[in-house]
């Protein structure tokens, strides 16, 4: 079988470097062959923010959402870390508290109960079934 390795994170970095400049190379490709058909923009579309506005402007608010993301995230964790750091004694005790009855109780195994015999029932023969071609026949070889 196949040994599997996981890439460290300088190798995902590299790879993802090498396919940003490969696609950022075809994207300028695409763009020369495209320019010499530039047409000329309506008189309305003259007020639209250039594109490197555009670019600006979305880089700005994804690393605002960033910012804030962090920020959440350093407030969730900063009482943890810091109830960990000023009192390990304390935190030991408290787990071991929570540890025990349930290692307690995982330890403690149920007796194991015995199948219940089977019951079973007498059953009275079944009737005869007459079908209603035999029934036909008996009356007419009668009759």
């Amino acid at each position: 079988m196949p040994t599997i390795t996981m890439p460290t994170m300088s190798d995902l970095q590299a790879n993802l470097q090498q396919i940003s400049d490969q696609y950022t190379e075809f994207v300028k490709q695409a763009q020369e062959r495209v320019a010499a058909y530039k047409p000329e923009l309506p008189s309305f579309l003259s007020d639209l923010p250039s594109g490197q506005e555009l670019l600006e402007q979305a880089v700005a608010f994804g690393r605002k959402v960033v910012d804030q993301q962090v920020t959440f995230v350093r407030n969730l964790v900063e009482p943890v870390v810091a109830r960990f750091e000023s009192a390990p004694s304390q935190v030991a005790a408290a787990t071991a508290a929570v540890v025990a009855p349930v290692t307690k109780a995982v330890a403690k195994k149920p007796a194991a109960k015995k199948p219940a015999a089977k019951k079973t029932v007498a059953r009275k023969p079944a009737a005869k079934k007459t079908t209603a071609k035999k029934t036909v026949a008996k009356k007419t070889a009668t009759a």
